[in-house]
């Protein structure tokens, strides 16, 4: 199942399912997913269980305010799994470390090569020295939500909880209907992939929808798609901060802004995503390295990573699929 959008859609009904010269495409949460297969698996036995978890973040009411795409040279493999393993985190963005767990978190795998981890935001990580003192990142997450920090009498174990109860205020900061979420939901970084090219990290406020592509000539080269939805919040409120939108930004859904095409000596993502793009960079540089023989074992943490080359031989040798 290949994904191919060029705008953000209208909800419509997301059962729909048609052909238009042999291509088959559904569209789901606002985006149009497209299989140029013969006989394609349906839509729903492809994505399977992922579904109803995508479908709460209800997507297709949101709208898009930032829209990127970067060119990177690296292949396109490398950019998908980027994203595939935890370890990274604490070492390529070291600002995260004071207000998101990035050591106790959870794996789940899916039929099909896809699956998701689950980050703990809103309390400190285990690599951080200090899990006591509400840190400044952790007093910012609180101002965000409508919390005092100075009024905030817990320390920063409570604070994750204390964001949960904010936002199930019916009069909450950001004017969002927060009843169809889990608690965890409300504060958390849900991050599925779906195999082969797609992930995402998604919020009740909004989500990070990231694609990456092959470049058309070179294998050596590949894009990062990169598109940042917001649901209507309310007015005069923005979207969080980790969602990298820039403060001259239309978040009001007016307007939708322009892709931005950039490449990765200056990616303008923000500075998680700028991050993550340097570490594609220096990531493939290393695999071409003369010094490197070749992977013999994964670690327990990339186990994401085992996943997806193992559904990606399935298709290489036959066994699964049709590439033609």
């Amino acid at each position: 199942m290949k994904f191919v959008t060029s705008k953000y859609l209208p909800a419509r009904d997301a059962s729909t399912l048609f052909s238009v010269a042999g291509l088959h495409a559904h569209e789901f949460g606002g985006f149009v997913f497209i299989n140029m297969a013969e006989n394609p698996p349906s839509f729903e036995e492809f994505y399977g269980p992922l579904l109803p978890m995508l479908a709460s973040y209800k997507m297709e009411e949101m709208f898009v305010v930032k829209d990127l795409c970067v060119e990177v040279p690296a292949n396109w493999k490398v950019l998908v799994n980027v994203f595939n393993e935890p370890y990274h985190a604490h070492s390529t963005h070291p600002q995260i470390k004071p207000s998101v767990d990035d050591y106790f978190i959870q794996s789940d795998f899916y039929p099909n090569g896809h699956n998701r981890q689950l980050f703990p935001v809103g309390v400190v990580s285990p690599r951080w020295p200090d899990d006591e003192t509400v840190n400044e990142a952790l007093a910012y997450f609180l101002m965000e939500a409508g919390v005092d920090p100075a009024s905030y009498k817990g320390d920063a174990k409570g604070v994750r909880r204390a964001l949960q109860a904010a936002k199930r205020r019916p009069n909450n900061r950001y004017g969002v209907d927060y009843s169809g979420y889990t608690d965890n939901q409300l504060t958390d970084d849900w991050n599925p992939s779906l195999f082969p090219n797609v992930t995402l990290n998604m919020h009740p406020e909004g989500v990070l929808f990231m694609r990456m592509r092959p470049h058309p000539t070179n294998p050596e080269r590949a894009f990062y798609d990169a598109w940042v939805l917001s649901r209507r919040l309310a007015d005069g409120v923005r979207p969080p901060a980790y969602m990298g939108v820039e403060p001259d930004v239309d978040v009001t859904g007016a307007t939708r802004p322009a892709r931005q095409r950039t490449t990765s000596e200056e990616p303008r993502g923000g500075d998680v995503v700028d991050q993550d793009v340097a570490n594609m960079v220096t990531l493939y540089k290393g695999m071409r390295s003369r010094g490197l023989g070749g992977i013999i074992r994964f670690s327990e943490q990339e186990k994401r990573i085992q996943q997806f080359f193992s559904e990606m031989d399935l298709y290489l040798d036959g066994s699964k699929g049709d590439l033609k």
